[in-house]
């Protein structure tokens, strides 16, 4: 038997189609004639396989004769009248040209587009499971948002602009954005307004807001709102006991009488010295009563020195109901002349502008200062300011703690009759 024809041709994808009958077909012709040459095939067994292979070609032919396999059915196309064909058979003879060749090669265009749209996917697929396991490695290293280019948050971007409903990506995102609310949870704990709202804009700019992030917007809304509510409340009334003084000081001046004012004048321009003087002995003997009765009317005629140990005594609750408001209005009023007088070197001056660092009333509270102005007074005798050093020795405030040091101050001024210098030393255990 000689070898099988072989023939080679592009054809499209509905003229394979269109094919399958003919080269059924021609099969079953080929099969006939190859029957007809064997010689010691009998008779009886030429037909049956005849017949065999007639079925099978019929069948053949019926089914992709269907209409879903009709070239009708499967393109537009028209099959060509002519097609040049080549044969090539080894051996004797040569066979005459079928109408189609018994095996076809087809090559499709379609086929190498394809399959380079699949390598590119397969790249783009490899690219962003290699960004992925960055963006991975960048978040367990608490890397969200920087350095620049080498971040979880701009792996994440690059993911996306491959991929735009990349989940691993949105869920990345999602959990960058969830550590910057938290962050401003935290900032908000600490009343750190400023730093959880600057928080809480740079996660509203990574994707849509969340729940939790609008809630955390709403407590601070709210504690921002408390706040004015009680700056408003606190100034209201701060104002109302304003308004008290002066109140009160138009009472005191309508009593009086007109020779009692004429006095006043005459005191505010020139302070008695002696009552004075007495005042401030009796508010360091701790005889508070007396010192306010004394003190008061000097202090409402302007005398600074009067005015400031009213304010020490309503700020501290000293013989009086403690009143903060109204020492800070005092002090207010003494402080210019007392930093003039602090400039001409007074003592008493720099004793009382030392307390008010060491305080903290009217002025930002400095130890150094204080210490440096308790100092100056105390080497000039003044008793309240060298009870006063001794105490910033006694607690290492504004100097390094010295008992000795401390023991030293009161012990002067506890000799000049300083009471709470007296209780001090009592305090500490000496005698």
């Amino acid at each position: 038997m000689k070898n099988p024809i072989r023939l080679t041709r592009q054809i499209s994808n509905s003229q394979k189609v269109r094919a399958i009958p003919a080269i059924a077909l021609q099969l079953w012709a080929n099969v006939y004639r190859t029957l007809k040459r064997i010689k010691n095939l009998d008779t009886v067994g030429f037909w049956p396989v005849l017949a065999g292979l007639t079925g099978i070609s019929l069948l053949i032919v019926l089914a992709f004769s269907r209409p879903g396999l009709s070239p009708t059915a499967t393109t537009s196309e028209a099959i060509p009248e002519t097609e040049n064909w080549s044969f090539a058979s080894p051996g004797d003879g040569a066979y005459p040209p079928p109408d189609l060749p018994e095996e076809v090669n087809f090559g499709h265009e379609e086929d190498d587009e394809r399959a380079a749209k699949y390598r590119s996917l397969e790249r783009q697929t490899a690219q962003i499971e290699q960004t992925l396991n960055a963006a991975e490695r960048n978040m367990e290293k608490g890397r969200l948002v920087s350095p620049v280019g080498d971040n979880a948050l701009a792996n994440y971007r690059s993911v996306l602009a491959l991929e735009p409903d990349n989940t691993d990506a949105k869920l990345g995102i999602s959990a960058i954005q969830s550590e910057f609310i938290a962050w401003a949870e935290a900032a908000f704990a600490d009343k750190d307004i400023d730093k959880a709202n600057h928080l809480l804009d740079r996660a509203g700019r990574l994707r849509k807001e969340s729940g939790r992030a609008r809630a955390l917007k709403r407590e601070i809304e709210q504690h921002l709102a408390e706040k004015a509510q009680r700056t408003r409340i606190y100034q209201t009334e701060q104002a109302r006991q304003e308004r008290l003084v002066r109140v009160r000081r138009q009472d005191q001046e309508m009593q009086g009488s007109r020779a009692q004012r004429a006095a006043t004048r005459r005191s505010a321009a020139a302070p008695d010295a002696r009552t004075l003087r007495e005042g401030i002995a009796a508010y360091y003997s701790g005889s508070y009563d007396a010192a306010f009765r004394l003190l008061n009317p000097l202090a409402e005629n302007g005398d600074p020195r009067a005015k400031f140990r009213m304010a020490m005594m309503y700020y501290h609750g000293r013989g009086v109901v403690r009143d903060r408001n109204l020492a800070q209005t005092l002090v207010r009023e003494a402080l210019p002349q007392i930093r003039d007088k602090v400039a001409e070197n007074a003592a008493w001056a720099q004793a009382d502008l030392g307390s008010l660092y060491a305080d903290g009333i009217e002025l930002a509270e400095n130890d150094d200062e204080a210490v440096r102005l308790y100092a100056l007074a105390a080497k000039q005798g003044y008793a309240g300011a060298q009870t006063n050093l001794g105490v910033m020795y006694a607690n290492g405030e504004g100097v390094a703690p010295s008992r000795e040091t401390a023991v030293l101050w009161f012990r002067r001024a506890a000799a000049q009759g300083d009471h709470i210098a007296r209780n001090n030393l009592k305090a500490l255990g000496v005698q």
